[in-house]
């Protein structure tokens, strides 16, 4: 996005004080303008974002959001079309939907945090690790000295669902913070997957034929075959042996929207919720 000149920041600037206005028409005109204006206008209006529920602020937040996403809409397109016949790159992909709510993010700086944590963690690595050493050890180094872990006091908070956020905080809901540990372990060409099994999702380990299961929301535990079975009956589904085979980057990608839909659902915000089954259609389609 091209950067703003001080003429185009004064002109937002008016149009947005002008949301305050009484009279409609005065508002419906500066509304049309700023939506008109899209992208550009975003960085101006994030500026006036505040938590308080006047109805200037409810109006800035509409304009925000409805811009946010209809940009994000554009983006993703523009990101599937790019990856038409491969499968989608996970950390682009990751990032972008975190741009639906925070348009302005830097990939490039998380990218270089998780750079970090990949060549910190390789160097607690020693070669003659086991299989149960090494899988312990990557729960030790995410949980206990960086402090990731499941967001249960507060699951439904949609900073879970964001990468940004998630490794801002350290907490995050079970794909989010699966995620994080496959961004870095791939960094060290770690053969690691994604589990989505249904109403939890996993990491996989694979060492030559074997591979370990662990759960990043709880620590990185290592599971059993048999820990994973109990966990799907506590949840209710029958076990499939397909619940416990990897799933592509795409899928980890709509499983993260998805998720993003329940929540929206669950706070009434029927428009982002919509928003975002449309993208769904747009990751899946002509796949």
């Amino acid at each position: 996005m091209k950067q703003l000149n001080e003429i185009d920041v004064s002109h937002f600037k008016s149009l947005i004080y002008l949301l305050d206005d009484e009279d409609d028409s005065i508002y419906s005109i500066a509304k049309e303008h700023l939506l008109l204006a899209g992208e550009r206008a975003l960085p101006v209006l994030e500026r006036y974002l505040q938590a308080d529920d006047s109805l200037m602020q409810h109006r800035i937040r509409e304009i925000y959001e409805t811009i946010s996403l209809s940009t994000f809409k554009e983006q993703l397109r523009s990101f599937c079309e790019k990856h038409k016949s491969v499968d989608i790159d996970l950390e682009e992909g990751a990032f972008l939907i975190a741009k639906q709510a925070y348009p302005n993010v830097d990939m490039h700086i998380y990218s270089d945090l998780l750079n970090f944590f990949a060549a910190e963690f390789q160097s607690r690595l020693d070669p003659s690790d086991s299989p149960e050493e090494i899988a312990t050890k990557i729960g030790n180094y995410f949980s206990h000295e960086k402090g990731f872990s499941g967001n249960e006091a507060d699951y439904y908070n949609t900073d879970n669902h964001y990468i940004n956020k998630v490794i801002e905080t350290k907490r995050g809901v079970p794909i989010t913070l699966s995620i994080v540990y496959m961004l870095v372990l791939r960094r060290l060409n770690f053969p690691v997957q994604g589990i989505g099994m249904p109403g939890h999702f996993i990491v996989r380990y694979e060492f030559g034929t074997s591979f370990l299961f662990a759960d990043p929301f709880h620590g990185g535990n290592i599971l059993s075959l048999e820990d994973c079975k109990k966990s799907l009956v506590k949840l209710g589904y029958p076990f499939k042996n397909e619940y416990l085979e990897p799933v592509t980057n795409r899928q980890i990608l709509e499983r993260m929207l998805r998720n993003l839909v329940l929540v929206f659902e669950k706070q009434n915000q029927s428009v982002k919720m919509q928003a975002l089954l449309q993208c769904i259609d747009i990751l899946n389609r002509n796949v």
